[in-house]
């Protein structure tokens, strides 16, 4: 469920679904119990290529403003925050969705995860 949403700019299932077997075919991706391990080098790629493509800012955006961050569990919360360090490197992306850091920081207050938090609000700062 976490992928579909944080992959939700996907034209539909089928085309999410597709994308992720063509990846998992050639060991690109892991996928297990919902959580995703994409080899680095397909990270590097993927953003190299948005950027080129200048779409980058307008998906990051999108994955940001679309994603139920009060369901997120721990390890996903960790993998947004290392998407969103990515993104401050985008003030584009930034100055688009403002009140997303104050969603992730009630978020890891709410799963106890102090001194993440900590770290997450000094990098926001």
């Amino acid at each position: 469920e976490f992928l579909k949403d944080l992959f939700s700019i996907f034209e539909s299932e089928e085309s999410f679904d597709s994308s992720i077997s063509t990846l998992k075919s050639f060991s690109l991706i892991a996928v297990n119990k919902g959580e995703v391990s994409i080899h680095r080098i397909v990270q590097k790629l993927t953003r190299d290529r948005m950027k080129a493509q200048n779409n980058f800012p307008l998906v990051i955006q999108t994955i940001f403003l679309k994603l139920n961050v009060d369901k997120l569990t721990k390890q996903q919360i960790i993998q947004v925050i290392q998407i969103w360090k990515n993104a401050l490197t985008e003030s584009e992306i930034i100055r688009n969705i403002s009140n997303f850091a104050e969603k992730i920081s009630d978020r890891l207050f709410g799963l106890s995860l102090y001194r993440e938090m900590k770290e997450f609000s000094e990098i926001t700062l």
